[in-house]
């Protein structure tokens, strides 16, 4: 099923408030995410070679693009930080 209507139809609002699952294995490993949960608590970008204070999700994916060589978009780096139980 691709869209809501679908989804609806086949299992009512329950289906629609579903939680995604993600058919595509993990880029970052758990061990990457618990370190990268680090980085993001006790250093800045500035520690990465990036002239900013603040972390944004672009930020974020070159530096794990630089560390881990993994390309990731801006919306998977908003699902990474609520999966640490951080907010941004």
């Amino acid at each position: 099923m691709t869209n809501w209507i679908d989804k609806y139809l086949d299992g009512r609002l329950e289906k629609l408030t579903e939680s995604i699952r993600h058919r595509v294995p993990q880029k970052l490993g758990p061990a990457q995410k618990l370190q990268f949960k680090q980085m993001l608590l006790q250093q800045t970008p500035i520690d990465y070679g990036i002239d900013r204070n603040l972390w944004t999700a672009k930020i974020m994916t070159q530096v794990i693009e630089q560390n881990w060589n993994v390309q990731l978009k801006n919306s998977r780096i908003y699902e990474i930080i609520q999966e640490l139980n951080l907010s941004y």
